[in-house]
This record gives structure tokens, sequence and C-alpha cells, in this order.
């Protein structure tokens, strides 16, 4: 699956998707999700991560979101990602990671 890098991680209010405070925000990837994990799959916010605006079902992807905090990693959530907003990240070449926790 397609996996990028969020360079501008200041905008992301991730503590939002994940509905609990890991504390600062240091880094974030976002990879696409794999169909067959989607249905049934709970979205916290129809928002996208990157531009911050609302999505649509016409005009986003599933993606998960993997964040990296200070003190904890491993983290995901899926979220709607604009297709237009994921294809202007740069590529990632660290691991994907599953989303451990999916709110």
């Amino acid at each position: 699956m397609p996996h990028r890098k969020v360079e501008d991680v200041a905008k992301i209010d991730v503590h939002r998707y994940l509905g609990y405070d890991f504390g600062k925000l240091i880094s974030a990837t976002i990879s696409l999700a794999p169909e067959q994990f989607i249905e049934g799959i709970y979205f916290p916010v129809n928002e996208c991560p990157i531009c911050l605006l609302t999505t649509t079902p016409d005009d986003s992807i599933a993606a998960s979101l993997n964040p990296t905090f200070e003190q904890t990693q491993g983290l995901g959530v899926f979220v709607w990602v604009h297709s237009e907003c994921f294809e202007t990240l740069t590529l990632s070449y660290e691991p994907t990671t599953f989303p451990a926790l999916s709110l």
C-alpha cells in the first residue's frame, strides 16, 4: 500500500482522532487502508488530516494515520484523506504500522 510521510505535523490535531492526549507529536505517516479492512471500520471524524477540510465519500480515500509521539509509538487510527492531499505527500520508506488503535 502506498505509504507517505506527513511533513507538517503541527496542524494535525491527532488527539481529536485518538480521543486521548499522548503528548507531543513528533512525526506521522499515512498509508492507504487495504479495501478488505474498510467495511465496518470506525472513522472518528470526516475531516482530512492534511488540509483539515471536510471529506465526503466522493472525494476521499480510507487511510491509516500513524503518529509517533515522544513517549509512544505504534498507534494508528483510520482517517479519510482527500486523494489530492495524499498524493502531495512525500513517499515514506519507514515500515508501515497496522492500526493498533482504531477508535
